[in-house]
């Protein structure tokens, strides 16, 4: 038992393994120099709590596991506490993300961002000054809208999911104007009304692009980005650091909005399936979202966006608050729907598959 628990220990010495393309083995998520924001300088013992009697972490394999957390992990670990969350709470959920570090949600941003601002702008017939927008003829609704999205199969399947949770969705109209084949038209373009949350867990992700800080973190990756004519590697690292330490910067206050929800709500935050990026429940809010629109639909004292109700209500009210109402023009709800996601084609699908759900 005691050769085994010590097998743990000397396993997370070794640190976390990047998770991404070629990542190397170990690197810290954080130079000495620049840690995260309020993160104490980063320790080499793997036990966070160096006044644990020696006989005690030992006495079987389970609590030694649950108490070891790798190398990687402890900047994170020692910030969060240092920001006022239980130590031993932290530890518990970051012992259970093992040695393994995923990178791929930094290499996605910075990737989107990189292209975004280098890329040749490319030229084409739509971006010309003085294109018409076109109107559908049957619902004045702008076009382009998602494609595949506004079939009659999907109008079908939001029918059956209001009529299925009619309570919620009444209660939701009754108390934030949000009509709801509006809310479910947002649930389907979102996760398919709930069968689409995502393929990781948001708290991995979320403490993965929390510490991962360094190009050297993704080296492999940046290398992969076609440089623009004039930028040389120095320039460009300089360039990808920027923007590396404001999105772990970001994440690490996303994390922190996370933990403090589940913790408030008794859920396990490595439960909690998300988007690359940490956005969670059928309504996909990001954490910090939550203690400012998060609503307890039901009544049974928890707000769980994983529940029909309680996301019909959240997402209700975030429309509310921003400025929804029925009898705008199409032109201000879209603007509302915006808000949710910048994408116009995105607000037009939502408001259009709500139409026809309601006309149809």
């Amino acid at each position: 038992m005691k050769i085994a628990a010590l097998f743990f220990i000397l396993a997370a010495l070794c640190g976390c393994a990047a998770n991404g393309v070629d990542q190397p083995a170990v690197h810290p998520p954080a130079s000495a120099s620049d840690p995260l924001p309020g993160m104490p300088e980063a320790r080499n013992d793997v036990l966070l709590n160096d006044d644990i009697p020696a006989a005690n972490p030992f006495e079987n394999e389970e609590s030694a596991a649950v108490h070891v957390v790798s190398a990687c992990w402890q900047p994170l670990v020692q910030a969060l506490v240092k920001d006022g969350f239980e130590e031993e709470y932290i530890r518990l959920q970051f012992s259970q993300l093992g040695a393994a570090r995923s990178t791929k949600p930094m290499e996605t941003k910075i990737g989107e961002l990189f292209r975004n601002s280098f890329a040749p702008k490319k030229k084409t017939a739509a971006k010309k000054q003085g294109r018409q927008i076109e109107y559908d003829k049957d619902s004045g609704i702008p076009l382009p809208w998602f494609k595949d999205i506004v079939v009659p199969e999907n109008i079908a399947k939001c029918r059956s999911f209001i009529e299925t949770n009619q309570d919620a969705f009444r209660s939701a109209y009754a108390r934030f104007g949000v009509p709801p084949e509006t809310a479910a038209a947002l649930l389907f373009v979102e996760t398919r009304l709930g069968t689409y949350l995502g393929k990781h867990s948001a708290f991995s992700n979320l403490a993965g692009m929390a510490s991962t800080r360094h190009p050297d973190d993704i080296r492999s990756f940046i290398n992969s980005l076609e440089m623009p004519s004039g930028m040389d590697n120095t320039s460009r690292d300089k360039w990808i650091r920027s923007k590396m330490l404001a999105k772990s910067d970001w994440a690490y206050a996303e994390l922190k909005a996370l933990l403090a929800y589940c913790r408030n709500n008794d859920i396990e935050p490595m439960s909690l399936p998300g988007s690359i990026y940490g956005a969670i429940g059928l309504c996909q809010f990001m954490p910090s979202n939550l203690p400012v629109f998060g609503c307890d639909g039901d009544g049974d004292g928890i707000i769980n966006v994983f529940e029909p109700s309680d996301a019909v209500a959240s997402l209700s009210r975030y429309l509310s608050r921003n400025g929804w109402n029925r009898s705008d023009t199409v032109e201000s709800k879209l603007k509302v729907l915006r808000t949710y996601n910048n994408m116009q084609v995105y607000a037009n699908t939502v408001l259009a598959l709500a139409w026809h759900i309601e006309h149809d």
